[in-house]
């Protein structure tokens, strides 16, 4: 970890600490510091109580750990594991996420001459196996507020939502190029990218309330997601990967319409357990009559 620190009579620069969630990110995990370490003075992991090795690779490492209780999705413990930290700076990552040498020291030049409040980071994405350079997760239209003073953002709590600077703070917003961009290792396969998508539209399913959740608004919804993604962002330039990821997040909208309505409706699991449960009873006394009615006849 840096120790690079003022000498002399020459003030300190700025303190720089880096959080990362993690739920067991044991493949992850040293990857991402490796990215951190040489350039940070503190490095937190919130761990939400991993049952793999992730806890013990951070500590090995050098890296400090806190463990909180597990939520359902990341921007609650984030919200949380940012309070943590003492820092004048803070960089917000996940574990598959890594930070290049280039970005590494413009962030820290930015920290040290006070250019600003928070910094709008451009990411270059990984999924199933490929740069993704189209369907919204091209380099042009990814980027994330992930490193900001401490004071000067508000982080929300609900899932996919993004911070927001206090009155006054100032916004840089780095040029899209990879040089200045994190790198996201995301999906490996179909069922990661599956399994996540199913956990994310149950909690943001949710997070919805008010009316009855409207079909035209879903199909709305589902149609200019397929069209943004296919056409506008170009996924058809990705071959299957392209057209898989626009369907994907098209059926992701209707996850979440789906999941929403069954919900408003009282149809949850539990209650399709004791119904299940009902006809299962039905079933069981109807044997046990007919073999009440065999004793009798014999």
């Amino acid at each position: 970890m840096r120790t690079d620190r003022g000498s002399g009579g020459a003030p300190s620069p700025p303190s720089i600490a880096a959080v990362i969630n993690t739920l067991n990110e044991e493949v992850n995990i040293a990857n991402c510091l490796a990215s951190l370490l040489p350039w940070v003075d503190d490095v937190l992991v919130v761990d939400m109580e991993s049952n793999d090795d992730t806890v013990q690779i951070a500590l090995d490492l050098g890296a400090r750990v806190k463990t909180i209780a597990r939520s359902t999705h990341v921007e609650a413990a984030r919200a949380e594991a940012i309070d943590l930290m003492d820092a004048e700076w803070v960089l917000v990552m996940d574990a598959d996420e890594l930070v290049p040498v280039s970005l590494g020291l413009r962030l820290r030049e930015i920290a040290h001459h006070a250019e600003g409040d928070m910094v709008d980071i451009p990411f270059r994405n990984f999924l199933l196996g490929a740069e993704t350079t189209y369907a919204g997760w091209e380099l042009e239209a990814d980027s994330h507020l992930r490193f900001f003073r401490k004071g000067t953002v508000s982080w929300g709590r609900d899932i996919h939502s993004r911070p927001t600077l206090l009155e006054g703070a100032r916004l840089i917003t780095l040029p899209r190029t990879a040089e200045m961009s994190m790198i996201h290792l995301a999906y490996l396969d179909i069922h990661h990218f599956v399994s996540k998508m199913d956990r994310y539209t149950t909690v943001e399913a949710a997070q919805q309330t008010g009316r009855r959740p409207s079909t035209w608004r879903m199909l709305r919804l589902c149609a200019n997601e397929f069209a943004t993604r296919y056409f506008r962002h170009r996924g058809w330039r990705g071959g299957w990967r392209g057209f898989s990821l626009s369907v994907f997040m098209t059926f992701y909208q209707f996850l979440i319409w789906a999941k929403s309505i069954e919900a408003h409706t009282g149809a949850d699991a539990t209650a399709v357990r004791r119904q299940y449960d009902g006809i299962a009873r039905d079933v069981a006394a109807d044997w046990r009559a007919l073999a009440t009615t065999d004793q009798r006849s014999v």
